[in-house]
């Protein structure tokens, strides 16, 4: 019984470690790493030269490379016509590499 746990013992203590290595080059991410929604917010110039507007967004990626969000323009009561509510309907993709990069 000893001599069977002993090199059961032996046997962990090198094939564990070495599991953990072979793990550390492949981060094994994919589009189904990222999802939820997430909310942001952009500065950009939009109507006027030189006139900044904040964008509130929240995106919400579905883990299977689709993505959709809502959005709503800070200074949208200044736009003819006003923008009183939030954009709807944008959607668009994302993809997730091995090495957990994506675009």
């Amino acid at each position: 019984m000893k001599s069977w746990l002993v090199k059961g013992m032996m046997t962990a203590a090198i094939v564990v470690p070495t599991l953990g290595v072979a793990r550390a080059d492949d981060f094994g991410c994919s589009n189904a790493t990222l999802k939820g929604a997430y909310a942001f917010s952009v500065l950009t110039v939009v109507a006027a030269p030189g006139v900044p507007n904040v964008v509130v967004v929240l995106g919400k990626f579905d883990g299977k490379g689709g993505y959709t969000q809502i959005d709503y323009l800070g200074d949208g009561l200044n736009m003819t016509p006003p923008l009183t509510a939030f954009r709807t309907g944008q959607t668009g993709s994302y993809s997730v590499n091995p090495d957990c990069t994506g675009f």
